[in-house]
C-alpha cells in the first residue's frame, strides 16, 4: 500500500490469447472477496478481541492440475530446450482458466478441512470453521484469517503445506485489497494513502492546499456564463473518488455522488469542489 518495491519477479507465462473456447478452456470466472466482507472480518475481530493473520500464497496459479490438453513452446533462455514443445500438467500464468482452477483448488482443500462456504448471495469467498472457530476470506492468492485459538490455524497451515502449497504468513494484517490497516488497543483504521497519492499525481494535483472535506455547499447546474470543464476528466475523477468513498472514506460519499449528478455538463465550480 505504501508503493515501495518489495521484490522483483520474472515469470514464464502462456499466450492465453491464442486459446479457443470449448477446445482448450471452458470456465474462466473466479469470485473474489468483497470489500464488505473484508471490513466485517476485521471489525468483528477487533470488537471480539480475536486475532488475525494474512496468508499469501506464492505463485498460486501454478498449483492446480490442468484438465484440458495444452501444449507450450518453450521460449528463448531455456538453453538447448528453447523451442521445444511441452505438455502442461498444471495451470500456468496467462492461461484463461488459471484463476478459475486456483479458486476451485483452494475451495476443495478448505472444505475437506471442515470449512463451510457462505451462500452465493453472501460471499463465495467467505468460509467458516465452526469447530476451530475460524473465519476466513480469500481474495485471489491472499487469505485473511480471524481466530481465537492458534491451534486450529496451525492445523490448517499444516494441511496446506502437505498439499504442496507454499505461502508466507504475516502475524498482523497490515495490508489487504490495497488497503493500509493500522490498529491500536481499541480501534482499527483503514486507509489508502498510496491510492490517494497516485490519484493526485495522475491529475497533477500534488500541490493543492488541503481543504475541509466534504464541503458544506450544495451546487446547482452549470450557469450559461460559466466555463465548461473537461467532461471526461471530471467523470474519471468522480469514479476515483467514488471508489475511495466506498472503501475508506464514507464521509465524502454523499457529496461525491452529489457532484456526480453534474457529469453530463460540469462547470468550473463543480470541478473546484471536486
Amino acid at each position: 500500500p505504501d508503493g515501495s518495491e518489495e521484490k522483483k519477479k520474472a515469470r514464464l507465462t502462456a499466450r492465453g490469447f491464442l486459446q479457443r473456447f470449448g477446445l482448450d478452456y471452458h470456465k474462466t470466472s473466479s469470485p473474489v472477496s468483497t470489500k464488505t466482507v473484508v471490513k466485517m472480518i476485521l471489525a468483528n475481530a477487533k470488537r471480539r478481541g480475536r486475532k488475525t493473520i494474512l496468508v499469501d500464497f506464492c505463485a498460486a496459479f501454478l498449483y492446480p492440475q490442468l484438465k484440458e490438453q495444452i501444449y507450450l513452446q518453450l521460449p528463448e533462455l531455456f538453453g538447448s530446450d528453447s523451442g521445444k514443445i511441452v505438455k502442461l500438467l498444471k495451470t500456468l500464468y496467462g492461461l484463461k482458466q488459471a484463476s478459475h482452477e486456483w479458486y476451485n483448488a483452494l475451495v476443495k482443500v478448505l472444505k475437506e478441512f471442515g470449512f463451510k462456504q457462505a451462500p452465493e448471495d453472501v460471499d463465495q469467498c467467505l468460509f467458516i470453521h465452526e469447530k476451530y472457530d475460524i473465519e476466513l476470506c480469500s481474495h485471489v492468492d491472499d487469505c485473511i484469517i480471524s481466530y481465537n485459538d492458534i491451534k486450529g490455524v496451525n492445523k490448517l497451515l499444516e494441511v496446506l503445506s502437505e498439499r504442496g502449497f507454499e505461502y508466507t504468513e504475516s502475524e498482523r494484517v497490515t495490508k489487504a485489497l490495497g488497503l493500509q490497516i493500522t490498529e491500536d488497543e481499541t480501534s482499527i483504521t483503514l486507509s489508502q494513502p498510496s491510492y490517494v497519492e497516485i490519484m493526485l499525481k495522475d491529475y497533477d494535483l500534488q500541490d493543492i492546499p488541503e481543504k475541509k472535506a466534504p464541503p458544506n455547499m450544495w451546487l446547482d447546474k452549470r450557469q450559461s456564463d460559466e466555463k465548461k470543464v473537461d467532461q471526461e476528466q471530471y467523470r474519471s475523477m468522480i469514479g476515483c473518488l467514488g471508489y475511495l468513498a466506498q472503501m475508506t472514506r464514507p464521509d465524502i460519499e454523499q457529496y461525491t455522488y452529489h457532484l456526480a449528478t453534474f457529469v453530463s455538463d460540469p462547470g468550473e465550480m463543480h470541478l473546484e469542489k471536486l
